[in-house]
This record gives C-alpha cells, structure tokens and sequence, in this order.
C-alpha cells in the first residue's frame, strides 16, 4: 500500500529528511536543534539512533524505517486499547479496518508529524500525568501536537456534555475560518514571529491562494462518516472518540483545498480512520459496509495497475501486469 516512487517527496520534506540524517551519521550534532526553533528534537534523537546501527541508508531506507515505526506503534496501540474498546471477538475486524485505511505512504514523507500523532492516540487514550507527558513527548516531535494535544484532552473532558447543537456551532465557526483563513494566518504570523514554532505559518501564507487536494482518496472517504455520525448521532454511545471523528470530519472538510491543511489539522485520521469506521457506520451497517470496503479493494488495485486516466504510477508503471516469475515486483 505504501509503494510509491517519492520523486517529488525528495523535492522537499523528504530530500530535507535526508540530508538531516546525514548529517547525524556523519557526527554532525547541531543537527538535533534544526526542526521547530530547535525544540523539535524527537525525530532527529531517533534517526541519530538508527545512524547509530545503519549509517549508510538512502533517502527511501529513511521514509520505510519511519513508517515501520509508526505502524509498530499504530500495533502496541491497537492492542493495548482499540480493541480493548470496541467487542473482543470483533478485534480481528477492527484491525483489518485501521490497517486498510491508514495512509501508510504519508507516514514515510510527513515523518515528524506522523510520529507525533501515533504519540498522541496514546496520550488521548489514557489519562492523568501519563497523558500530559505524552503530549509533551509529542510536541518534541511536532510542535502543533501541544494544540492539538490541549484540544484532545479538553474534547475527553467534556465530550459527556456535548450535543449536536454544539457540532452545528463549530462546524460554523470552522467555515468562518475558513473564508478568513489568509487574514487570521497573517495575523497569527505577524503577533508570533519569532517564537518557536511561527516559522511553520510561512508555509500557508507562500501557498494559501493555491487549490489543492493532497489526498483525493481522503476527501471521498470523508463524507460517509460525516453523515453516519451526524445521523447517528442519538444511537451513538458519548465518548471523547466520537467527538474527535465529528471534529476531525467536519474541519477536514472545510479546510479542504488548502495545501496539507486538512492532513495537519487532522493528522490522526490518516491512523485510525478504520478504527472510526468500526465505531461509527460497521458497527450498525455491517454488510453495507463489507461491500464498500470490496469496492475500495478494487479500486484500490485498479488505481496501482494504472486503469484510470493517462497519468501513469511512476513506481507501478516499471512493472507488467503480470509475470510467471514469482515474486518479480521485488526486483
């Protein structure tokens, strides 16, 4: 799933990546400091350590060891609590559907945010100092985890007490910032330049006016959970889960079109979208769900053998179709 040539990821994050762990196995130690005003240290300890025992990797050797970490956490947490929350003996169908629809490309090419986000599931699904410290854990990743963390907490606090009015309000005042979004950037920018952190708001005010969808395949899954939740919304159990997916949905879907806006903002759905879709549409329309989930297998392989349009999968597109050696994909 994950396949994917990164050319134009080594363009940018990617290509910047892996110059860091360079620098790191060559014994370059400023480099720890470089990410975030220096206080992003997270992801550069990390690579220091993998330079430690692999100090010759290329750039992709870099994006699969980060999406291996990742996913051996996205395990430990679907082990420890997913399935812990959901009907045991439906365990094997709530992995399968996290599995299925975590974006596993994203993971190898926005690395410090992914891990800082797989950081946060834990800090969101335990409770006390242990919560607190994993936020703080994750902010050393990425600092928009302490806003996004605080939001987490503070939706687990009092997600008891919210209603659908609520939801209504918000996804309002979602779409007001929306409309304004190039206004409160500017701001934001001009009352925080120079602390740590403000330097990010660059990338938005460079590329604000351009229209882009990172994921199209995200922007279409979107919206059945959106109504499910929103149709649901009585039979629902209350939990701080449900209202991070109505959260999550409705934000991703106002800021789309604004380059990464969605996928930063909303970063822990491209890791348990699938545990959402057991919570929220399988748990009460299994079969329509089965079937859908055969629709997306086949469109899924469909899209890797390059059926639609002209434009070509550049990882794909070295193959055949088919071969009668085994196992030839991997050469």
């Amino acid at each position: 799933m994950a396949s994917r040539s990164y050319i134009d990821e080594l363009n940018h994050d990617l290509g910047h990546y892996y110059l860091v762990y360079q620098g790191l196995s060559r014994g370059y130690y400023s480099e720890i400091f470089g990410f975030g005003g220096g206080l992003e240290i997270g992801w550069p300890l990390v690579f220091l350590g993998v330079s430690k025992i692999f100090p010759v990797l290329n750039a992709i050797d870099v994006a699969i060891i980060n999406t291996s970490l990742c996913m051996v956490l996205l395990y430990l947490w679907i082990n420890k609590y997913a399935i812990k929350i959901v009907n045991y003996r439906d365990a094997g169908v709530v992995a399968a559907l996290i599995i299925l629809f975590a974006s596993v490309q994203t993971f190898g090419y926005l690395q410090r945010q992914a891990l800082a986000t797989v950081i946060l599931l834990f800090a969101i699904s335990t409770s006390g100092f242990k919560s607190v410290a994993l936020i703080i854990v994750a902010t050393i990743f990425h600092l928009t985890s302490l806003p996004i963390g605080v939001l987490f907490l503070c939706i687990k606090k009092w997600s008891h007490k919210i209603k659908i009015q609520h939801v209504i309000i918000t996804l309002g005042i979602i779409i007001l910032i929306k409309f304004n979004f190039v206004f409160i950037i500017n701001y934001l920018a001009l009352i925080g330049d120079g602390l740590p952190g403000s330097n990010k708001l660059n990338f938005y005010l460079i590329n604000a006016s351009e229209f882009a969808l990172t994921s199209k395949r995200f922007a279409i899954l979107i919206f059945p959970m959106i109504v499910s939740l929103l149709l649901l919304w009585n039979r629902i159990p209350k939990s701080h889960f449900k209202i991070i997916a109505i959260f999550s949905c409705l934000s991703y879907m106002a800021f789309l079109g604004i380059p990464l806006g969605p996928e930063r903002v909303n970063f822990i759905l491209l890791f348990i979208y699938g545990f959402f879709v057991y919570m929220y549409i399988y748990s009460f329309f299994p079969h329509i769900t089965m079937f859908f989930i055969m629709i997306y297998g086949v469109f899924f392989i469909a899209e890797k053998l390059n059926f639609f349009g002209t434009a070509m999968d550049p990882f794909w597109s070295r193959y055949p179709y088919i071969s009668y050696e085994p196992f030839y994909f991997l050469y």
